[in-house]
């Protein structure tokens, strides 16, 4: 879920919140190469404390954009009001785009 300004800079992310007042989330990412720097390093520290902690929760890539919003990083968003999609990121969903995806074209 996504908090942001009216002028589009989200302020934060929230990975899978158990509750929330919140009404948008985000659906993809589009970054410059700092970003993807500041995600090696991230990464690098994080997979260090994994190690460490067992029970640690999954990591997700809204983890990292928050972490490179707390980090200074300026980080805009776009509000599509009239827009659907189908979150391919499990495979029943993915299973389920690709039957809706033939069957549209058959």
């Amino acid at each position: 879920m996504v908090r942001f300004e009216t002028d589009g800079r989200i302020k934060q992310i929230f990975v899978k919140p158990e509750t929330t007042e919140l009404e948008f989330c985000w659906i993809f990412a589009i970054w410059k190469p700092d970003i993807t720097a500041f995600m090696h390093d991230y990464l690098k520290h994080d997979i260090a404390k994994r190690q460490n902690n067992s029970v640690q929760a999954e990591i997700h890539l809204g983890h990292v954009i928050q972490a490179a919003i707390e980090n200074g990083f300026s980080v805009f968003g776009h509000l599509f009001t009239d827009f659907h999609y189908i979150d391919v990121g499990n495979p029943d969903d993915l299973a389920q785009a690709l039957r809706d995806y033939f069957v549209e074209r058959s």
